[in-house]
């Protein structure tokens, strides 16, 4: 177990338009609210029946069932594929382009609570498209009610949509709702007549403004984006969708092609799960911190860093480690780039890791998460913590958590200085997976509460509430993130952390 004093922290520092449709159509009724696996799998196998598109420029669409009852295949990977075309119905087609959507799988409340989406697909393309293809598009829709649900419902779309460029740009562009496609700094290969090609594509939703472009990897070779987006508000209009989609963009012949798609999945997780709605949805105005495992590390002056940067502290914090490093690796990341914390200690031992955000005083409430993986089993360490700290004009609301192998979520008392438990059971945490851990909390002029903790999807209520405690003559007014790895003796771990996201408001 780790101890907590306030030695801690001792010194606070203060020319083409873009070929995507514009979202023109809307799903209401029965396919509100069924029920939708995870993963989504076999998209390609569905009848094409269930198949419709939006043409633009003349352009006529087709969709077909494809099967192979013996290899070599020439059209599928496995068998069963479906086939996208693309041709000329009104002449002159000058950059036709067909979007061709799949609405049937509906829509639930774990679609709706999605944050962490992969799309991964296999494709080919005839000999036609291979030359005359001017883009191929790749995509997921996800709209959903994000603000006055009960009263004056407010909807957003989150479009998740990559383009292969081949002919304009060259590159790999990304979809943005007020900016249009946006070219990141990977290059668009030509695909190689009647070849598969497999396309993972990672997202992520931070916020309820925006979408995050991760990563995609083609043959198996990751290529990283990092790209946060904007999100389509669409205001008032009743918009529910969780929809697979595809582009097939012509040049300015708009000769006919096809492209054929197998082994198309969609997999997604994030939000809660079970026990939903003790933890609220960030209001539009919150300020979100995203990110922030993805701000730098200090090395010049750790234990004293400048905001914004990540720091460490041992004395008074924790026990002391033998070894500890605190680097950015890109694997084991959820989106491309996490902290690995690597400690180690022959004594109980613990190092705090914390990331100083400035003085945001405007807050009362406060959703802060984490997701992280271990690469020993749970039982191996002393202990894992969690902390918010804020200090407000000498006064410390000081949110802190642990969870121990074997026990219960504790939570952190600063005015008698200790950990005081709760009734929600530790898991036991396997080793090498991700987990996500977020706590929300609320303060008063001189009190704050620890409402709720959700733990993968899963929420508790907490509703302990403490008198915030005297502090920080010297020191200036400041919102803290943090995490802890606490050892038993003669042992070691990492801890990976990644997505630390805090919203405010």
């Amino acid at each position: 177990m780790s101890a907590r004093s306030q030695v801690m922290l001792h010194v606070l520092r203060t020319f083409r338009p873009p070929l995507l449709l514009l979202f023109l159509f809307t799903l209401t009724g029965a396919l509100a609210h069924a029920q939708v696996p995870d993963p989504i799998s076999g998209i390609d196998d569905t009848p094409n029946t269930q198949w419709t598109a939006q043409t633009v420029s003349g352009a006529g669409f087709g969709v077909a069932n494809v099967m192979e009852s013996s290899q070599p295949y020439t059209h599928t990977t496995d068998g069963q594929s479906i086939r996208f075309d693309l041709f000329c119905a009104t002449s002159p087609c000058t950059y036709g382009y067909t979007h061709t959507y799949n609405p049937s799988y509906g829509t639930s409340s774990a679609t709706d609570a999605a944050t962490s989406i992969t799309n991964d697909l296999m494709a080919e393309l005839d000999s036609v498209g291979v030359a005359g293809s001017q883009a191929l598009e790749f995509g997921l829709d996800q709209s959903l009610c994000t603000a006055n649900c009960t009263s004056s419902p407010q909807y957003t779309r989150f479009r998740y949509a990559m383009q292969c460029d081949f002919k304009d740009t060259g590159k790999w562009r990304v979809w943005d709702a007020n900016s249009g496609w946006v070219a990141t700094s990977n290059n668009c290969v030509a695909f190689t007549s009647l070849v598969f090609v497999h396309f993972t594509f990672h997202y992520s939703r931070p916020d309820l403004q925006h979408v995050q472009y991760t990563d995609f990897a083609v043959n198996g070779t990751t290529y990283p984006i990092n790209m946060t987006q904007a999100a389509q508000s669409l205001g008032s209009t009743a918009t529910h969708e969780f929809i697979p989609w595809v582009n097939l963009d012509g040049d300015r012949a708009t000769d006919p092609y096809s492209m054929w798609v197998d082994q198309w999945s969609i997999s997604y997780n994030g939000g809660c799960t079970q026990n939903c709605g003790l933890i609220p949805t960030p209001p539009q105005n919150a300020v979100l911190f995203g990110n922030l495992d993805d701000d730098p590390i200090n090395t010049s002056d750790p234990t004293n860093p400048p905001n914004g940067q990540w720091g460490y502290c041992i004395s008074g914090c924790g026990g002391p480690t033998q070894n500890h490093s605190l680097t950015h690796v890109s694997s084991p990341s959820v989106d491309g780039q996490a902290l690995d914390a690597d400690d180690s200690g022959t004594d109980f031992w613990g190092i705090l890791y914390f990331l100083r955000n400035g003085p945001q005083n405007f807050a009362t409430n406060y959703e802060v998460e984490w997701t992280f993986q271990l690469n020993v089993p749970f039982t191996d360490t002393q202990a894992i913590e969690f902390d918010f700290p804020v200090s407000i004009s000498h006064q410390f609301f000081y949110w802190g958590s642990e969870c121990d192998p074997n026990g219960f979520w504790r939570i952190w008392n600063p005015n008698n200085s200790s950990w005081n438990p709760t009734s929600i059971a530790c898991p036991n945490y396997s080793e090498n997976q991700w987990h996500t851990v977020k706590w929300y909390g609320t303060r008063t002029s001189s009190s704050f509460t620890y409402v709720a903790l959700e733990v993968d999807g899963v929420e508790y209520s907490v509703n302990v509430t403490y008198p915030a405690t005297a502090c920080c003559n010297t020191w200036s007014d400041q919102f803290i993130v943090q995490f802890q790895p606490d050892g038993k003796p003669n042992t070691g771990y990492s801890e990976y952390v990644d997505s630390v996201n805090a919203w405010l408001w």
